[in-house]
């Protein structure tokens, strides 16, 4: 099953704060948008674009994935770190 909604809402506040001018989405570990900044209508993802496992004590719960076509200069393994342990701690 997707992970919950109020986990999801959470990494969208951290995520939100930790990359304030980056469009972002949250997916699922199906691969699927949960939730997003972007003010796109439709979101489209593409597998150049870089993304950090959202990981719940090993187990891969989903994503935060960059929506911009080059995110080259940018880093998730913090906010995919902060992320990973606000799960671990709820679980």
């Amino acid at each position: 099953n997707p992970i919950d909604t109020e986990k999801w809402e959470t990494a969208l506040r951290i995520a939100k704060v930790m990359l304030p001018n980056i469009n972002f989405a949250l997916l699922n570990r199906y691969g699927e948008v949960e939730k997003t900044n972007s003010d796109k209508s439709m979101v489209t993802i593409r597998n150049d674009y870089i993304s950090a496992e959202i990981r719940v004590e090993g187990e891969l719960e989903g994503y935060v994935q960059s929506l911009e076509p080059d995110a080259s200069n940018i880093s998730f393994t913090d906010t995919a770190k902060v992320i990973s342990a606000l799960f671990a701690e709820e679980g």
